[in-house]
């Protein structure tokens, strides 16, 4: 059975004090191609808490920043969504993807999700591969009030996940502070809360509306960002 890390009111100041879970490496599509290198995830202390995550079963500790907490079950994590205040913003995912099934979406999981987040604000971002089925359960995800983005891999891959009509966000350079447009024309609007110390997901909430007309683009970050940048 797979395990899941959920923290009530994440320690991560990029977050804010909200819900953030995480699922284990598994979860990642094979289409991913941060998966072999580049992926935030991956390194220091965040590497090793996913590892330890991956190898887990529900009720195992797993250290969570300076506390250990249990793994849950798929069951307790819908609880605690919605479990949470109407309005709440919240991340699910800081590390992995959505549940799947040799890349295929498991539709009952998310639909599942979705219902357990009615009358909040959850997001999370996704590599799965964009064929119609994975498009289809991420459409009817965004429908139902749970904000899947599609992850775009850069600028101009971002531009072909756009035509989709889901919202998109994309790597982008470590350097870039700026808004820009892709090749495509579409406007691309660098994540807040990496500009600013004082901007968090819980105050930003752009990773949550569905409905919008622009990209969220994310500068390369952490140990393995070289990697990341060159992601094609």
């Amino acid at each position: 059975m797979q395990a899941y890390l959920a923290s009530p009111k994440s320690r991560n100041k990029k977050t804010g004090k909200i819900l953030v879970t995480s699922s284990g490496k598994d979860s990642c599509p094979d289409t991913c191609p941060l998966k072999s290198g580049g992926c935030y995830a991956q390194y220091s202390y965040m590497g090793i808490m996913w590892n330890r995550l991956t190898e887990s079963i529900p009720g195992d500790k797993i250290a969570n920043g300076n506390a250990f907490v249990p793994a849950r079950s798929w069951r307790d994590l819908l609880s605690m969504v919605k479990a949470l205040p109407q309005g709440d913003i919240w991340q699910h995912n800081q590390m992995g993807d959505l549940a799947h099934n040799k890349g295929k979406i498991d539709r009952r999981k998310l639909r599942e999700l979705a219902n357990a987040n009615n009358g909040k604000r959850g997001f999370t971002y996704s590599h799965h591969a964009p064929n119609p089925h994975n498009i289809d359960a991420i459409k009817t995800a965004n429908e139902n009030g749970f904000t899947v983005n599609l992850s775009g891999n850069n600028p101009a891959h971002a531009d072909i996940l756009a035509k989709t009509g889901l919202p998109v966000v994309t790597v982008l350079p470590a350097s870039q502070s700026a808004n820009s447009r892709t090749q495509g024309g579409n406007k691309i609007v660098v994540c807040p809360a990496t500009q600013s110390d004082s901007v968090t997901c819980k105050q930003c909430k752009l990773c949550s509306i569905s409905k919008r007309d622009f990209i969220i683009g994310f500068p390369a970050h952490g140990t393995g960002k070289a990697q990341a940048e060159s992601v094609q």
